[in-house]
């Protein structure tokens, strides 16, 4: 029971995780307009505004990689390969 939920909250983290990003790069076109537009103006609030784009826009995008992080961890399988038995082993 346990590993189906880690499986299905993985999947889950990686659709959250993966909108986040389309998001982020959905974003970057204007935030660049936005920084062009700010700096021609070239006041404090144009540069905390800036600033705060960018901060915005880096938390965001660590959340969506811790995310995938997680995500593909709890999907994938964990199981140890069985040792395999070298040929020169088998007849002792």
């Amino acid at each position: 029971m346990k590993v189906i939920l880690k499986k299905v909250l993985g999947v889950i983290f990686i659709l959250i995780g993966g909108f986040l990003s389309l998001g982020l790069l959905a974003q970057i076109p204007m935030t660049i307009l936005r920084i062009k537009k700010v700096n021609s103006t070239s006041n404090d609030y144009g540069s905390g505004y800036i600033v705060g784009t960018i901060v915005g826009a880096i938390l965001m995008a660590l959340v969506a990689f811790f995310l995938f992080k997680f995500g593909f961890k709890w999907v994938s399988n964990k199981t140890k390969p069985k040792k395999i038995e070298s040929i020169d082993s088998i007849g002792e």
